[in-house]
């Protein structure tokens, strides 16, 4: 396929889309957004401000008060490596996340399901390009 090149980096397509807004303030928190404005090939679970509020509010201001905390649920949300969905084999796929930790990502036709230890997650869209990376939006924090 031919796609336009991306003019933007993964902190930019964040920064200005408002359904991230939550997602910017917990990078933000965890000192993160440095990470995807410099160069690189990063694969991005990015949940929603919709994904957030499933979190319950205690439990979400603990997590971002907890900076060692947060960036280890943020990056497990990341992989060091640029992965499009159709570059995922049908049935489960093992990742390893920036943080080290295996998550699998399910593919079954055009659909995307995450799982970690921590939760699973549905591939609402995919394939936002950025001149870093590329990002798939979910439902739920992983």
């Amino acid at each position: 396929r031919a796609y336009p090149k991306p003019s933007q980096t993964i902190a930019e397509i964040v920064s200005e889309n408002e359904n991230f807004s939550t997602l910017l303030a917990a990078l933000e928190a965890a000192g993160l957004t440095g990470v995807f404005t410099e160069p690189g090939r990063y694969t991005v679970f990015a949940p929603t401000n919709a994904a957030f509020e499933k979190v319950p509010s205690s439990d979400l201001n603990a997590l971002l008060g907890d900076k060692e905390g947060l960036t280890a649920v943020l990056t497990r949300h990341v992989l060091p490596k640029l992965k499009p969905a159709d570059a995922f084999f049908f049935g489960p796929n093992k990742v390893k996340t920036l943080n080290g930790e295996k998550i699998t990502v399910s593919r079954y036709w055009r659909q995307l399901n995450v799982n970690s230890s921590a939760g699973a997650a549905f591939v609402e869209m995919q394939d936002i390009r950025a001149t870093n990376g590329i990002i798939h939006v979910i439902d739920a924090v992983i």
